[in-house]
């Protein structure tokens, strides 16, 4: 009863900010703005901005100010739950705080970094941080050098993590950065049993547990990737946490010789058991996933704790680099005529595309409304295929929401094929799990409608998920339009795949459109790869 009492007012308040964040119909309604002005003028107008925004000229802002801007309204609404926050919730809100402050110290990190003159000014977070941090805001951002920087730290608890870097060798700014991000991890490690109990406690060790879980996963696949770091070296970055993942998964992870080894540790994994679907190449994706999964059912489950504090914060914070994104796109993007021509000048075709939604019966209207205007731009581009290339599929799914996933497509199909497009599904391997003794790609092939919902085959995730492509082809001939053409490495590169028996059926089932895809599997330059694909299937004499 101590706890619901306790978080019942706290609940509400931020249940009522929630409402009050940007809906999946706004943002679709942002992308198709001209301008930035545009963008500004229209957040003004929604109740998350209103209050905060009403003095602004949105004529005289730029781009700089505006992301600012976005930033304070982070700021502004800690500051009011943080009012609103008896001690005990305070003292989560005092530990989240630490991420702010270190974005900020990253960001005069950064401006030293360049040489960029002047310093920062993050006079517009003064007062906040003046309430929240020990940190002298204008010392940091007038700091000309890193020494500078480091010193102007003296008092604080960065100072001492920071302050051992520059002893021991030239560093660069990622080394500060990732100085910074261990401290708070481990800070927020060490902490919780002493600051949290009981239920509390419980949804930190989850949250946190899987956030930096998920975290040293991508740390360790980038390193060995993109960096070809040494072992020893990868070790130095990574979060001294460990929750599902154990030391001898990581040790194996960071160990591994290549890719492919890499990847048969990653799926002897909790994440891989939790995830089938996950990939080294798709460990971002899930890492946003599976946060933004954990943070939302068990807010819903237990809103009288302090998860509902941290699901809130992550949301808002999305929001807000959701918007910077598409402030972005808006100053560089293409309508859907200018990259049409830009394609079309290439002596190429743009034949179909990939894309989609995650979809709730409660946010259906929201779905729907953007599968509307996705469809006028890609009419405008002139596809024929518009493809969803996943749906979120986790342990907890059921028949019932594979058929409520089969009654949306459905639904889409319906509408794509009224601008006459048409609507299809990919696969990936874990498409060949069983729920309730039914194989989940045969459960959708069995309940979509075949008249205005097809399926595009990725051929290589049909094989790695123990089905046999041809075999599909021949049995259902009329359910697929397309083939994706691929092989774990470059097109016969690896060995695994006979395409000879694929080509064939597909010619049989009189498939025209097949396209190639080179997974990001190998570190070969990406033209040189498509040239040996191109070249593989150019000799091989069973494609016409």
């Amino acid at each position: 009863m101590g706890t619901l009492l306790s978080y019942s007012g706290l609940s509400t308040k931020i249940r009522a900010m929630q409402s009050r964040l940007m809906t999946e119909k706004q943002y679709q309604e942002i992308a198709q703005m001209e301008s930035v002005t545009q963008v500004v003028a229209y957040l003004k107008r929604q109740p998350g901005f209103a209050k905060l925004w009403a003095d602004l000229d949105e004529s005289s802002l730029h781009r700089g100010e505006i992301e600012k801007l976005l930033t304070h309204t982070i700021h502004q609404n800690f500051a009011k739950i943080y009012r609103f926050a008896n001690p005990s919730q305070r003292t989560f809100m005092d530990l989240y705080f630490k991420r702010y402050e270190i974005a900020v110290m990253k960001d005069c990190l950064r401006k030293i970094f360049d040489g960029s003159g002047d310093g920062l000014d993050l006079s517009l977070f003064q007062d906040f941080f003046d309430k929240h941090s020990k940190l002298n805001l204008e010392k940091l951002t007038k700091s000309a050098t890193v020494e500078e920087f480091v010193s102007n730290l003296k008092g604080t608890e960065y100072y001492a993590p920071l302050s051992r870097i520059g002893q021991e060798y030239h560093p660069l700014l990622f080394d500060y950065g990732m100085a910074l991000d261990q401290y708070y991890f481990a800070n927020i490690w060490r902490m919780k049993d002493k600051l949290f109990k009981k239920r509390d406690l419980e949804e930190i060790i989850k949250a946190y547990g899987n956030k930096f879980d998920m975290l040293n996963l991508q740390w360790i696949y980038r390193s060995k990737k993109y960096y070809h770091m040494a072992p020893a070296d990868i070790y130095a970055l990574l979060s001294p946490v460990r929750y599902k993942l154990s030391t001898k998964e990581i040790t194996e992870l960071v160990e591994a010789v290549d890719e492919e080894e890499f990847r048969r540790v990653l799926d002897t994994t909790a994440y891989k058991k939790h995830y089938p679907e996950l990939t080294p190449d798709k460990l971002e994706e899930y890492y946003n996933f599976s946060m933004r999964t954990i943070l939302e059912t068990e807010a819903r489950k237990y809103p009288h704790s302090v998860i509902m504090i941290y699901s809130y914060f992550y949301h808002k914070e999305h929001e807000v680099d959701r918007l910077t994104t598409a402030i972005e796109c808006i100053r560089y993007g293409l309508a859907p005529a200018e990259f049409k021509k830009m394609v079309n000048d290439l002596g190429m075709k743009c034949t179909s595309a990939h894309l989609g939604q995650a979809f709730t019966k409660e946010k259906e209207a929201e779905v729907m409304s953007w599968w509307d205007q996705a469809i006028d731009a890609h009419n405008e581009l002139g596809v024929k295929y518009m493809v969803q290339p996943w749906m979120p599929v986790t342990d907890q799914t059921t028949l019932d929401d594979l058929k409520m996933y089969c009654d949306y497509f459905n639904t889409v199909g319906y509408k794509t094929a009224a601008a006459s497009i048409a609507f299809g599904y990919h696969n990936h391997a874990f498409e060949f799990r069983k729920i309730e003794d039914q194989l989940i790609y045969d459960f959708l092939l069995d309940n979509v409608s075949p008249n205005h919902v097809f399926f595009e085959m990725d051929v290589y995730w049909v094989q790695e998920g123990g089905g046999d492509p041809v075999a599909y082809l021949k049995n259902r001939p009329s359910q697929f339009k397309a083939v994706h053409i691929k092989d774990e490495k470059e097109i016969g590169a690896s060995g695994k795949m006979n395409f000879k028996p694929i080509f064939d059926q597909m010619y049989a089932n009189n498939i025209k459109d097949w396209y190639v895809e080179v997974e990001q599997y190998t570190q070969n330059d990406p033209v040189a790869s498509v040239q040996q694909s191109y070249d593989y299937l150019n000799k091989a004499d069973y494609v016409k």
